[in-house]
């Protein structure tokens, strides 16, 4: 499996779910239902992670640590 941890240093997981979907198609490899939902759901939270890092971390450049202390919070709730 390639490496992806250069296209994206926060969540490779839903890089690598990605390339996995393309070689499971390629192959006609059947995933199960509950194994799409499971991803969907997977690939979601990572989405809501990243964004409330966006949020949190380029405010502290600005000194505002109020924004970046609850960014953390909520991420490692999710986490």
């Amino acid at each position: 499996m390639p490496y992806f941890d250069l296209l994206d240093y926060v969540s490779m997981m839903v890089q690598k779910h990605t390339y996995l979907l393309v070689v499971a198609k390629i192959d006609n490899f059947k995933i199960p239902e509950k194994a799409k939902v499971i991803r969907v759901i997977f690939a979601n939270i990572t989405l809501i992670l990243n964004h409330l890092l966006t949020v949190g971390y380029p405010a502290m450049n600005v000194e505002a640590m109020t924004s970046f202390l609850w960014a953390e919070e909520k991420r490692e709730k999710l986490i």
